[in-house]
């Protein structure tokens, strides 16, 4: 118990997040069930421990396990270096903590712990990004502890291809980057204590008696004010699907989406306004914002995370390993895409800006046009202003549908941007 406590403490002082509800699913767990399928951590004698190169300035070790192989590690750490601990599963690092005294490793400032079984490029974010340095990417050292690479295989290639994309992706958006990281972290890390009373996307498909209902996806793109109404025929015929910032529109027009999606780590209150009595049902990543996934406790759905091993016994959400394609619609597209849905419409879909230079439809605030926009081939013919972004979307949609010649995709959008293989809805 008192490791326990050292280690929430100094845990919750280090990164600002309480892990004690968590670690309390563990009390009585022993160090035989906790880390005894790794060999050599038992041991640390027989281990042969790496010096990290002296040039090294961010140093990845995949395994905490008893902390011991870090430890002796961290003694060869060059001045001005990093390092980051990777543990694959969440349940591990908090059984862990139960047992072993890692209270000293979370207080150094060179060293952040980052333990997850999401997306590894989001979970290593923020610890790669903190303390940026050029340097670090041509100065880069990885090591895998003993047993790591055979309970999960190929971890240390995809571990260094996320951080190579991090790195070539700072730029001059350094400071953003490192700020979504860190809240989206601390999202994640907050979010543990909600998924208890929660669902996953698994556990929703399993409910849906058919897969060959139409799934509309509606986005909050500036013509969706021009066709919402008629989602009003097809309520109980289709799943309706909104993403949040569409609420405004859909109210006005008297229509409720059966699931709305979020994503954003730092989401606005503005659609809350329109869900007084929290009717809505929210389908959540972990990294989305914390506090209206607290407003909308025991009525989240989450399709990133696992119901896994002590922590969460029960079902497992069978959705992962899947492209989402960056926005909140392609990744509702890839979510019903892979629980075997295969007709699909568009609605305010428009990924172009409008011609009064809109984004969104409602009283959203809208982005200024930006000299990295270009001109792509508009829906109803001629060409449409669009930007980075939404071309990523473009061609996600376009690489999706030929891909999968089985499934069917209509654009009812009334405006906007072609979706290549799509087919137009009169």
């Amino acid at each position: 118990m008192q490791i326990r406590n050292e280690n929430e403490a100094e845990y919750s002082k280090r990164y600002g997040v309480s892990l004690k509800k968590q670690l309390e699913s563990f009390s009585g767990i022993t160090e035989k069930e906790s880390i005894d399928d790794f060999s050599g951590n038992s041991d640390i004698d027989s281990v042969t421990i790496k010096t990290i190169p002296a040039d090294v300035r961010l140093c990845y070790c995949i395994g905490l396990a008893d902390g011991s192989y870090v430890r002796q590690l961290r003694k060869t750490l060059p001045d001005g270096g990093r390092m980051v601990i990777y543990e694959p599963e969440m349940s591990r690092f908090l059984r862990s903590c139960c047992i072993y005294d890692f209270s000293e490793l979370f207080a150094d400032d060179r060293i952040d712990i980052v333990a997850g079984d999401g997306d590894i490029k989001d979970l290593l974010g923020y610890a790669t990004l903190r303390e940026f340095s050029p340097l670090a990417l041509t100065h880069l050292y990885v090591i895998c502890q003993n047993g790591y690479e055979v309970r999960y295989p190929n971890v240390k290639t995809k571990l260094i291809s996320a951080v190579k994309d991090l790195l070539l992706g700072v730029g001059a958006e350094l400071e953003t980057t490192v700020k979504h990281s860190r809240e989206a972290t601390r999202n994640r890390l907050c979010a543990l204590s909600l998924l208890r009373q929660s669902s996953t996307a698994g556990e929703l498909f399993r409910r849906i008696p058919t897969r060959e209902i139409p799934v509309i996806l509606v986005g909050a793109g500036p013509s969706l004010s021009k066709n919402a109404g008629e989602l009003k025929n097809a309520k109980n015929r289709a799943l309706i699907i909104s993403c949040t910032h569409a609420m405004e529109t859909l109210e006005k027009n008297q229509v409720s989406a059966d699931l709305s999606i979020m994503l954003d780590f730092e989401e606005g209150y503005d659609f809350c306004q329109h869900d007084k009595d929290r009717q809505y049902r929210i389908l959540f990543h972990t990294q989305s914002a914390i506090d209206i996934q607290k407003l909308y406790a025991g009525k989240g759905i989450y399709y990133d995370f696992k119901k896994n091993g002590v922590a969460f016994p029960g079902t497992e959400s069978e959705i992962s390993g899947f492209p989402t394609g960056g926005s909140v619609i392609t990744c509702a597209f890839s979510l019903f895409l892979n629980a075997g849905f295969r007709k699909f419409i568009l609605l305010g879909e428009d990924l172009a800006y409008a011609k009064e230079g809109h984004t969104h439809s409602g009283s959203h605030v809208d982005e200024k046009e930006s000299s990295s926009d270009c001109f792509v081939p508009a829906i109803d013919g001629g060409m449409v202003r669009t930007r980075n972004d939404w071309r990523i979307f473009l061609r996600f949609f376009k690489e999706q549908i030929q891909k999968h010649p089985e499934i069917q995709v209509i654009d009812a959008t009334e405006g906007g941007a072609l979706i290549e293989g799509h087919k137009l809805l009169h």
